[in-house]
C-alpha cells in the first residue's frame, strides 16, 4: 500500500502489521467457559446458532477473566443462573453478553437465593394469637 506523507509529500510503502490471533488450548479455562456457555445455550435451544470454533468465545472469556478479574466458578454459576431464567436465557448468548451483564446477573442471582420473608409482623401476630388461647 502506497501512502503520501502529509508533511513532506514523499511516497512510501506501508504494510500494516497483522495481529496474531490468540489461540486457546481446549484444556484452558477460557475454552472451558466457552464450551460451558455453548452447552448451556444448546440445552435451552438445541437448534441455536453457536460457533463451531470456540476460540473467538474463548478470547471473550479471556477478557472477562483477565481484565474484569472474574473467577471461573463464579462465571459458571452466572451462566447457569442465566440459562435457568426465562428472561436471561434469551439474552445471554455470547461471552460479550455475559461480560456486559455480569453484575446485573450477580445481583439477581443473589436476590433469588435469599428466602422470601413475607410480612413478618403479620406472621408474628398470628403466632402470638395461636399460642395465646
Amino acid at each position: 500500500m502506497k501512502l503520501i506523507c502529509p508533511h513532506c509529500g514523499k511516497e512510501f510503502d506501508y504494510k500494516p502489521k497483522k495481529r496474531k490471533t490468540k489461540t486457546f488450548d481446549i484444556d484452558s479455562k477460557e475454552y472451558e467457559l466457552a464450551l460451558y456457555l455453548k452447552n448451556s445455550i444448546l440445552g435451552s435451544n438445541p437448534y441455536a446458532k453457536v460457533p463451531s470454533d470456540l476460540n473467538k468465545w474463548a478470547i471473550g472469556f479471556d477478557r472477562l477473566l483477565r481484565l474484569d478479574n472474574r473467577q471461573v466458578e463464579a462465571t459458571k454459576e452466572i451462566i447457569a443462573y442465566a440459562h435457568s431464567n426465562n428472561f436471561w436465557q434469551g439474552n445471554i448468548l455470547s461471552p460479550e453478553a455475559v461480560r456486559r451483564n455480569y453484575d446485573k446477573l450477580t445481583i439477581q442471582m443473589n436476590n433469588s437465593k435469599k428466602p422470601k420473608q413475607g410480612n413478618s409482623n403479620f406472621n408474628n401476630m398470628v403466632d402470638t394469637l395461636q399460642n395465646w388461647g
